[in-house]
């Protein structure tokens, strides 16, 4: 199905759950902040961007990095930046703090939230990257971090971004 909001963004979604793990529901406030800061930047880190809920509606804006490890939230994002005709510089990959394979845990039923930590028992590898690596930009104007208790991971492979970053969000749960 595809949903069209209020902004004329368009999301694909296979599941209902889809439109609240990707932002677009239950988080109004950060993702208010986001956009109205946005507008007048140049450069957005989505680390965690899951069907891109953010990065979609940011790429209208601005220059986009977008990481999303789980092959079908990955997939929905790119379908999502075509149908919007936005250009997301997307990777397939955990943001982390080294470059390596890891054990990516899901729920099987709903695969929408995954998450580094041992939660679930279903899992699939995926590549783990440093941002400090992934990304060469000279400032970079926000990065936001929603990766389901690797945040200690993603800002320890992040050191030199965040050296260059003005605002960093994270949602921790």
């Amino acid at each position: 199905m595809i949903v069209e909001f209020n902004d004329k963004s368009k999301f694909a979604l296979k599941h209902l759950l889809d439109y609240i793990h990707a932002g677009l529901y239950n988080e109004p406030k950060t993702f208010d902040f986001i956009m109205k800061y946005l507008k007048s930047s140049k450069i957005f880190v989505d680390v965690g961007a899951n069907i891109g809920g953010y990065a979609i509606r940011a790429a209208k804006y601005c220059k986009v990095y977008a990481f999303e490890p789980l092959p079908r939230n990955y997939n929905l994002l790119k379908l999502n930046e075509k149908i919007n005709n936005v250009k997301i510089n997307s990777f397939k990959v955990a943001a982390g703090n080294s470059e390596e394979r890891i054990k990516l845990y899901y729920n099987s039923n709903y695969p929408g939230k995954p998450s580094v930590m041992r939660r679930q028992k279903d899992f699939i590898e995926v590549e783990m990257k440093q941002l400090d690596k992934l990304i060469d930009e000279e400032k970079i104007d926000l990065i936001k971090i929603d990766v389901e208790g690797a945040e200690d991971l993603v800002l320890e492979g992040a050191k030199n971004c965040l050296k260059r970053t003005n605002v960093v969000i994270i949602e921790k749960k």
